[in-house]
């Protein structure tokens, strides 16, 4: 089982370990839209909201239990974790945790070792997993990309990549045209963050922010439900030592539920405290900057 709004390595990786153990495979809530598209591709079934009672779970991208949404782990029997990343797991049973690229390695190497027979769709889906989770394989090591070249065969990964392409519908469009005449800039030296409110496809919107030119771009959602935002970072503000993952941790006095990766994190939240955390994120990037030695006024346009 993956976790809410799973990613392609969510997806890629649960799919492969169903295969290996020959059991069912789901998530809990929604799946992000790349893993739809990636689901489409692999054409099998799965479970959303499982009932995990009394059955034998392995929880693979995460090792949080609010990253698993209504799912009562619980009620599960056994619960294993497989996850890359490094914050501290609070989902109780036996933790597997490597800090590698992306769980699509942790489960190639797995299957490698045991001598398992991948065939095309396991394949390419773990490719597409440790792509997705390495920026494109921007940050991939080369121990990365020789396991990315054996699951290839003769495949590119610009191919494989148009399997979790997907058409941008006219309302994302204009959510992100809207996102450029509107909004918060805030230069912090020759840093510069980007806050907008963005209405819906907060990921789309943040990711704009930082195409045109923001270090951090960040956007969120109110409504009478869920709050949510999402956080966007240049490959400089990552190479400066910042991750989206890291910051929206420091949203836990706001009630955030978080994830992510260095480059790209999101959260929920109760309703009526994206806003103020949002802004709460500003201040915790310019006292990281600050502690970094840089010295700058704050200015806001």
């Amino acid at each position: 089982m993956g976790h809410e709004n799973a990613d392609v390595d969510a997806v890629a990786s649960a799919y492969a370990l169903s295969r290996f153990l020959s059991c069912d495979f789901g998530f809990p809530g929604d799946v992000s839209r790349e893993g739809r598209a990636l689901l489409r591709y692999l054409d099998t079934p799965y479970e959303l909201n499982p009932s995990v009672n009394g059955r034998d779970v392995v929880v693979v991208d995460t090792g949080m239990r609010d990253m698993l949404g209504e799912v009562e782990i619980e009620e599960a029997s056994t619960v294993v974790v497989i996850d890359h990343h490094t914050s501290e797991p609070d989902i109780k049973g036996y933790h597997f945790i490597f800090p590698v690229s992306s769980t699509s390695e942790i489960v190639h190497d797995v299957l490698v070792k045991a001598g398992y027979d991948m065939d095309e769709k396991i394949r390419i889906s773990l490719a597409l997993g440790i792509v997705t989770d390495t920026a494109g394989l921007q940050v991939a090591d080369a121990d990365t990309l020789r396991k990315v070249a054996g699951l290839l065969g003769n495949r590119v990964v610009a191919d494989i990549l148009e399997i979790i392409r997907y058409e941008e519908d006219v309302s994302e469009r204009i959510a992100r045209l809207k996102a450029l005449r509107k909004g918060e800039i805030y230069r912090l030296g020759d840093f510069l963050v980007a806050v907008v409110e963005a209405g819906s496809f907060e990921g789309s919107v943040a990711k704009v922010l930082v195409q045109a030119g923001a270090d951090v771009g960040i956007a969120y959602t109110e409504s009478s439900e869920l709050d949510r935002i999402s956080i966007r970072l240049s490959r400089r503000a990552v190479r400066m030592g910042f991750s989206g993952e890291e910051l929206l941790s420091g949203l836990q006095p706001f009630g955030a539920r978080c994830g992510g990766h260095p480059g790209a994190a999101g959260c929920r939240l109760p309703p009526g405290r994206a806003r103020n955390a949002s802004k709460y994120l500003v201040d915790l990037i310019v006292r990281a900057l600050r502690e970094r030695g840089l010295q700058f006024d704050v200015r806001q346009y």
